[in-house]
């Protein structure tokens, strides 16, 4: 039977044809995975080996999220090769149901329940109001269609019909280059009639093509590769919300949460369900949704708790039960 490091050498070659990440999946198992998989073959690989990896991992100074990477690609590559056993030796998949302690071990440090985001759509419109030109408009069309931030950095004039009120997310920019969207999920999203009127606005000063979100100075070199600006920056946008949040009181949020989390937690807190947020955002579980919604307790509503309602009448039990000396107090005065 082939080695793992065979196995994953064909796989990722494979993989780079249908996934956009293809390169940082084969760096991360050339860094932290084959060093102890690459020499194993499939029925040498047990939940013991695994455990031992994410151990020396959390040793050397990994954290558990990255660890937690490491092992999640093992996964899927495990499923791949369980669809041909007979080739591979894939058979039982140990990389499934691993014990809780084991699981410990990759468990991220940080709560996504406790991810900062805007929690009021009127927070939102706040922000909005105090941004302004491009990076205003990417912040309002990101934070009412649940954008990841390449998206739309990506996002043309032509991708939307706003007689019919659909975006056709299908590019993203990542690594200053435009390419498919995450592991190539194109998706079709209903436009907020609130958007329609800065969408106009901004087809017209586009001439109907070209970028929504073009840089200001298309072609300028900064930055340390010195490279010219063909897509509006990440850091541009980080900038200018960082300025709009300065002095309101508001939680310091990345643009990543400020749109695409508040998007999700607000679409929940507002009755949306959890399923159909999934196919919005373009996830391939809403298990992963999960991870964006990220309501607290204090998000849910006192129509949430009413659901279930008991009706305290008047005590009609016999006998005194537990009487406290503050209620023989009472009885005496009474």
């Amino acid at each position: 039977m082939p080695t793992l490091a065979d196995l994953a050498a064909e796989w990722l070659a494979r993989r780079a044809k249908t996934h956009r990440d293809a390169d940082t999946d084969r760096t991360r198992w050339a860094r932290d995975l084959a060093p102890t998989f690459g020499r194993l073959r499939c029925a040498e690989v047990t939940q013991g080996s695994i455990r031992a990896w994410a151990e020396a991992q959390r040793a050397a100074g990994l954290a558990p999220a990255t660890v937690q990477r490491g092992h999640r690609l093992l996964s899927t590559l495990w499923s791949d090769l369980a669809e041909r056993p007979r080739e591979t030796g894939a058979i039982a998949d140990p990389t499934k149901r691993l014990p809780r302690s084991t699981r410990a071990l990759m468990r991220p440090d940080s709560d996504p329940r406790l991810v900062p985001y805007l929690r009021r759509p009127e927070d939102v419109a706040r922000v909005y109001r105090r941004m302004t030109g491009v990076p205003a408009l990417a912040f309002a069309v990101a934070s009412r269609l649940g954008l990841r931030t390449g998206e739309i950095l990506g996002l043309h004039v032509e991708d939307l019909d706003l007689e019919r009120r659909q975006a056709a997310i299908s590019r993203a920019v990542a690594r200053g280059r435009l390419g498919p969207v995450k592991d190539y999920e194109a998706r079709i999203l209903p436009i907020p009639a609130d958007l329609l009127p800065l969408l106009r606005e901004a087809a017209l000063a586009r001439g109907g093509r070209g970028l929504l979100c073009p840089p200001a100075r298309p072609g300028r070199r900064s930055g340390p590769s010195r490279s010219p600006a063909r897509f509006l920056r990440p850091q541009t946008l980080s900038a200018a919300l960082a300025r709009a949040l300065d002095g309101t009181g508001l939680p310091a949020v990345t643009f990543y949460q400020s749109t695409r989390h508040t998007y999700a937690s607000q679409y929940v807190l507002a009755g949306g369900e959890l399923t159909r947020l999934s196919l919005l955002l373009g996830h391939s579980s809403p298990l992963v949704t999960q991870r964006y919604a990220h309501l607290q307790s204090q998000d849910v509503a006192l129509a949430d708790v009413d659901r279930v309602s008991v009706e305290f009448g008047p005590r009609t039990g016999q006998g005194s039960g537990h009487v406290t000396r503050l209620d023989r107090r009472k009885g005496k005065q009474t």
